[in-house]
């Protein structure tokens, strides 16, 4: 009977410890499970606390990445991490790369030897080497299928390019995509954990987890930067269109006989058309339209430089013709050689009643006559500012000396105005610029802008306006 119950007593104990034992393991696994759980979490949160201080500072797409692979080696002990991005539509490009990573494009022996003792090396060579996206191995079929990978072995030395130096050989892969909002931002992998023989699930999930908040990480990235370079470009542009809305007139001079009206109207915030009236002394007016090749700020900043020019050089220069002279040859030695200028010019003689009008490269001056009705072109000889240092150009330009008679109006454009487009590409042409002119000049140059901006914006329809427009209306009294 003793013997029966120490044999129960030891089956009992047996069991109990087969009990606690299983209690125990669980425990223990549980408890690893948390403590990984917990792991994961922290680096998430510090993940977070070091990203959103990037973003606190200028945002620097090299530095968020940097922060993402330094996190992840961090926590896998990896001995070498990589990201990629797309350069084009078949192309990645190496953003970042730490430690020693195996490379994923062949390197010639000597580099690799050198790549192997110095990771800085070979970080600049793989950065400065593009990977075609078919030739991407482990990477490339990550990238297209959108799905983590481990691999270790064979698996993983046949994932990249073979490599001679062994501290470059790889035994063990992670690579994980970077997806936002179903797009492939990039690649990350990961190579050779120092404390462990091979990547785990545990280092999976983290990757796979912290690649989804890098990705995000990435895609704002970009927004803020789009965003912060258009809120830059609005700044200059704001404040090139208020250093030209200095430059331009505020408003047409008074001159006793005489009437004037102009309006300028660009095809984006700054124009590259200017006009001005410039008073050469006590009985004569300058009168410019100019336009400037190319729109937007660099047409705008050349057409300031030539309104300097063209008020420092025209007081007391009675010829047209000699004043673009001047200005040419100031002119030339600062244009870009893609870069010219048109100009009309008149200078009004209120006391001999006439007008010198020279061009170089517009289009002519328009010249109503009240006497009959009809339109002339103040056709004179001339060429672009700016493309001939004044050999040729000085002995081209010339000017023309038309009397005014009271009611005769003259007006001057801007090739914006004859070439604006309508939706069906059509041109508004020279001949309804003749007969607003001619139809409006009895009623003032005010009414021949106002009527003539109407006649374009009904022409134009819904298409956009492809050109600045600037127009300068003359009348006698």
């Amino acid at each position: 009977m003793a013997y029966i119950i120490a044999a129960a007593c030891l089956v009992l104990a047996l069991a109990l410890g087969r009990l606690l034992l299983r209690t125990r393991i669980a425990l223990a696994e549980e408890q690893r499970r948390f403590l990984t759980l917990t792991r994961e979490k922290q680096i998430v949160f510090d993940f977070l606390h070091d990203v959103g201080e990037a973003f606190t500072e200028e945002v620097d797409q090299h530095r968020i990445l940097d922060i993402i692979l330094g996190s992840l080696m961090g926590v896998t002990s990896a001995r070498g991490g990589i990201i990629y991005l797309r350069k084009d539509a078949q192309t990645l490009s190496a953003d970042c790369v730490h430690g020693f990573f195996p490379p994923p494009v062949p390197l010639e022996p000597a580099l690799e030897h050198q790549a192997a003792l110095d990771p800085q090396r070979l970080e600049s060579e793989l950065r400065a080497r593009p990977l075609p996206l078919a030739q991407a191995g482990i990477l490339g079929e990550v990238w297209q299928t959108g799905t983590a990978r481990i691999l270790e072995g064979r698996d993983a030395r046949a994932g990249l390019p073979p490599v001679h130096e062994d501290s470059l050989r790889p035994h063990s892969l992670l690579v994980a995509p970077l997806i936002y909002r179903g797009e492939t931002l990039g690649v990350l992998a990961l190579a050779n954990p120092q404390e462990s023989p091979a990547f785990y699930g545990d280092d999976l999930e983290i990757a796979k987890s912290i690649s989804a908040l890098a990705a995000f990480s990435l895609y704002h990235a970009g927004v803020y930067k789009q965003l912060a370079e258009k809120r830059q470009l609005d700044h200059d542009l704001a404040m090139a269109q208020e250093i030209q809305r200095i430059l331009l007139p505020e408003r047409c001079p008074d001159i006793p006989g005489y009437a004037l009206a102009a309006a300028n109207l660009p095809a984006r915030i700054v124009s590259g058309d200017y006009h001005d009236f410039i008073r050469i002394d006590d009985s004569r007016w300058g009168m410019v339209v100019a336009d400037v090749s190319g729109k937007g700020v660099p047409a705008s900043l050349v057409m300031s430089i030539c309104r300097t020019i063209l008020r420092t050089r025209a007081p007391g220069c009675t010829s047209a013709a000699e004043l673009l002279r001047r200005v040419n040859r100031a002119l030339f030695p600062d244009l870009r050689s893609d870069m010219f200028i048109t100009m009309a010019y008149l200078v009004l003689d209120t006391k001999a009643h006439t007008v010198t009008s020279a061009k170089a490269g517009h289009d002519a001056p328009l010249l109503y006559s009240r006497a009959d009705g009809k339109i002339r072109e103040l056709q004179s000889p001339g060429m672009v500012l700016g493309i001939d240092s004044g050999e040729v150009f000085d002995m081209v330009i010339q000017d023309l000396v038309v009397p005014m008679e009271p009611g005769d109006c003259i007006l001057l454009t801007t090739d914006g105005v004859h070439e604006a487009l309508a939706e069906d590409g059509t041109e508004f042409s020279r001949d309804p610029v003749k007969d607003v002119l001619r139809d409006s000049a009895h009623a003032g140059p005010a009414m021949v802008t106002h009527r003539l901006v109407e006649s374009l914006r009904q022409f134009r329809g819904h298409a956009l306006q492809s050109d600045d427009i600037t127009m300068l209306s003359l009348q006698r009294r």
